[in-house]
């Protein structure tokens, strides 16, 4: 909490003003949290971290915030960067930003009650009348990422269209690349020497922690064998906290997702007695993740988070044992694979025997592995296979 204070009176966050008339007054509220992280050497570590908060529960529209929308880099824009990274033995390094939303701007008058804990003891009255941004506000990450977007473009940064939050820089035959999620910073480039370059001009600009090696991407582990150069995305961890969250740590694993031919139906009441829905999210974010081969069985069985029953609990069984027997899969890339990206379809024709929609499946691959993938059922009914596909 005195590390978290002492950047908040670095940055100059906020000033303290007598309590305004007319004005509301928020609060904040601090957040904690124990971050398992892998150091440069690959061991398991934990940090503590305490977050000072704005609680945003109460904020107005047009009168406390406006426009609140920052995009993310894209799990395909990652996936595909770490496929060229081992197809042409780039380096790849990771950077967090420091207190990255105090640098944003704030554009309203937002006044906040001095943080618990921290309340000046000649002053007890005062509020602090923030200048710059606080971590909850609404409009914190849009403004955070229109100071990066802007201080990379003074660097030379072109943004790429299909995905705002990546910045490619050509520099004297040297490739550069920056992929950004939040104040999480992925620095690609073809030489040490670039990567240098490019890190030094960031951290005039901005407090950074230095990652090293990108270890840990967005929750996906990144094990490579540089001398291989046979990067491993894989979700191990996650997959794991998944079964023993839902109590199936112990289960009996099994080869196949998915009953071959299974029909579900919604049921008009749900089974509120069964973690569905919180079972389905997470099994979500794996095969978003790295998990292509989960596509089909959990988008068949999202359609029916609002009507479910013993059924739809039981498929959902199934595809956790077959989570259990699959932990450690992921998507190997390959240095010597063909740089070349190829892309595969299929539909079956009128498969949802309740709708008679069909279902279309794609993936793409580069590298030597998916970097894309999809399995959804089709806006329309289709009256031949042919239309289906």
């Amino acid at each position: 909490m005195d590390q978290e204070m002492d950047s908040i009176r670095k940055d100059k966050t906020w000033r303290l003003t007598d309590r305004p008339g007319g004005r509301r007054v928020l609060k904040g509220k601090w957040v904690f949290k124990v971050k398992y992280e892998l150091d440069k050497v690959g061991n398991n570590t934990t940090r503590h971290k305490a977050r000072l908060c704005f609680m945003n529960n109460r904020q107005i529209k047009e009168l406390d915030f406006n426009e609140t929308f920052a995009p993310v880099a894209k799990f395909t824009t990652i996936r595909c960067i770490l496929a060229m990274t081992a197809a042409n033995g780039w380096e790849l390094l990771q950077m967090d930003v420091k207190m990255a939303f105090p640098n944003g701007d704030l554009d309203e008058e937002v006044n906040m009650e001095q943080p618990e804990g921290y309340v000046h003891p000649t002053h007890p009255d005062r509020v602090c009348r923030l200048i710059q941004l606080l971590y909850g506000l609404k409009q914190a990450r849009k403004m955070w990422y229109a100071k990066l977007d802007a201080f990379l473009k003074s660097q030379g940064f072109d943004n790429i269209d299909p995905d705002a939050c990546l910045y490619i820089q050509m520099d004297g035959g040297e490739i550069i690349i920056v992929v950004v999620y939040v104040d999480d910073l992925l620095l690609v480039a073809s030489s040490m020497e670039a990567i240098s370059k490019i890190k030094k001009a960031i951290r005039k600009r901005f407090e950074m922690k230095d990652l090293g090696e990108a270890k840990v991407i967005l929750g996906l582990k990144n094990s490579s064998d540089k001398t291989m150069g046979t990067p491993k995305l894989s979700q191990g961890k996650c997959a794991t906290q998944v079964l023993e969250k839902i109590g199936m740590a112990e289960c009996k694993p099994i080869a196949t997702p998915l009953e071959v031919g299974l029909q579900l139906a919604e049921s008009e009441k749900s089974d509120e007695s069964l973690p569905y829905r919180e079972a389905v999210g997470s099994l979500m974010y794996l095969m978003v993740g790295t998990r292509p081969d989960l596509a089909f069985a959990v988008g068949k069985l999202s359609r029916f988070v609002s009507g479910y029953g013993k059924e739809h609990w039981a498929a959902v069984k199934r595809i956790l044992r077959y989570v259990k027997g699959s932990v450690d899969k992921g998507l190997v890339y390959n240095k010597s694979a063909l740089g070349i990206l190829r892309g595969f379809s299929e539909a079956n024709w009128a498969g949802d025997y309740e709708t008679r929609r069909s279902t279309t499946g794609f993936m793409f691959i580069f590298g030597g592995a998916a970097v894309s993938w999809a399995s959804m059922l089709q806006k329309t009914v289709a009256l031949s296979t042919m239309e289906a596909e």
